[in-house]
């Protein structure tokens, strides 16, 4: 899920546990607050995962989280390094356009 309202880049544990070579640092954990101010924290930062979208690959920080609805969530720092401009119209279509960073 792409959300520019989250301040993170969330992976679930078990999607993360299924990845090669993907450590988790754990003194890297962070407290999450929710949206119904309900707060967790993380398991830890899993540095320059590699995320491809078409035929772009980003590599992001991002936070393991035990629990998600959504396997990955990029939020505002994958929109500041994709470069992601959003374009919303009034029948309600939206269309986001990523630059590639290399």
């Amino acid at each position: 899920v792409v959300d520019d309202g989250s301040q993170l880049v969330t992976i679930r544990q078990d999607v993360w546990k299924t990845l090669q070579n993907s450590p988790v640092f754990p003194m890297h954990r962070t407290q999450l607050v929710s949206a119904d101010r309900s707060t967790s924290q993380t398991l830890g930062l899993v540095k320059d995962l590699p995320i491809r979208v078409g035929p772009i690959t980003y590599y992001v920080q991002a936070q393991v989280v035990r629990e998600s609805p959504v396997p990955l969530l990029l939020g505002l720092p994958f929109w500041a390094l994709a470069q992601v401009h959003k374009d919303v119209y009034r029948d309600g279509f939206m269309t986001l356009t990523m630059t590639d960073p290399n």
